[in-house]
């Protein structure tokens, strides 16, 4: 537990129950101003933390120990696995005011899955999750916070239109797969797979021993990736990748990715709803 915790605590985690349908919704909050540099897998972190919490129940409260310090939350007659998230992406991060911390608004596909009956697609919902710099990364300080959704920018749905994991449609698996070796598992060189001038570092050090490319989603309204896309040409994807870490842990990340076509290749030059400038 004290190696998850440690690998864990350096990095994120993409490309997530107070907030669980029984707890109390806190009201919104007035944003803070935007983030002037964009703190290392910050938000990647916060939507690990979020989808680790939706899984959590009482019982399980010990999984929360990688991420919110002591004493863990009780969570007295919430069952561990009724809520689970379809996708997890971010919209945006802020400083908070206080040195060190850092508010993350997260969008959320949610399903219900109650004890007894189908499944029920909830819709999507918003989170706030508030982090802070512990040591070379980030952690959350509390539970997640649920709060109304922006008026606008935030995606209505999930994309729709798969694209196989693996083949030959335009190189789009193939690109999206190597970057996020590197991205995660520090395999190879990073910059090989990213446009020129856009700046996505590899997380340092890597959170992930293992890295398998699980799904691979069109955004809705572009068109199938092209063999030999023209040069500037892009497309969206949702990349749901599987990840293990040097503990042998598992865990599953969304990563909605910007890819741009250059010299008959595409390249990764942004993950969506967020932030990174170059310094």
């Amino acid at each position: 537990r004290l190696m998850v915790f440690g690998v864990w605590l350096l990095v994120l985690t993409w490309p997530l129950a107070a907030v669980h349908l029984f707890a109390p919704r806190p009201s919104a909050a007035t944003a803070p101003g935007p983030v002037a540099v964009f703190p290392r897998a910050i938000d990647a972190r916060a939507a690990q933390f979020l989808r680790a919490w939706f899984a959590a129940g009482e019982g399980s409260e010990d999984t929360l120990a990688g991420y919110l310090p002591a004493p863990l939350p009780q969570l007295t007659g919430v069952r561990a696995g009724s809520l689970s998230a379809d996708w997890v992406t971010s919209h945006s991060v802020t400083h908070t005011g206080n040195t060190g911390d850092y508010a993350v608004l997260l969008l959320a596909a949610l399903t219900a899955h109650p004890a007894k009956g189908p499944a029920t697609a909830l819709g999507q919902r918003c989170y706030q999750v508030v982090l802070t710099a512990v040591g070379g990364g980030y952690n959350p300080t509390r539970p997640p916070a649920q709060i109304a959704c922006p008026a606008s920018g935030v995606p209505t749905s999930a994309p729709t239109s798969q694209l196989a994991t693996t083949g030959t449609e335009g190189s789009v698996p193939d690109t999206v797969s190597r970057w996020l070796d590197a991205y995660l598992g520090g395999a190879g060189d990073i910059t090989r797979y990213t446009s020129p001038g856009i700046r996505l570092p590899a997380i340092t050090p890597p959170p992930a021993s293992k890295v398998s490319l699980d799904a691979l989603a069109l955004a809705t309204g572009d068109t199938p990736a092209a063999a030999a896309p023209g040069d500037g040409t892009r497309i969206h994807v949702l990349a749901t990748v599987r990840t293990t870490d040097v503990a042998g842990v598992t865990g599953q990340l969304t990563y909605p990715l910007t890819l741009t076509a250059r010299a008959g290749r595409w390249e990764v030059s942004a993950i969506d709803l967020t932030t990174h400038p170059t310094r």
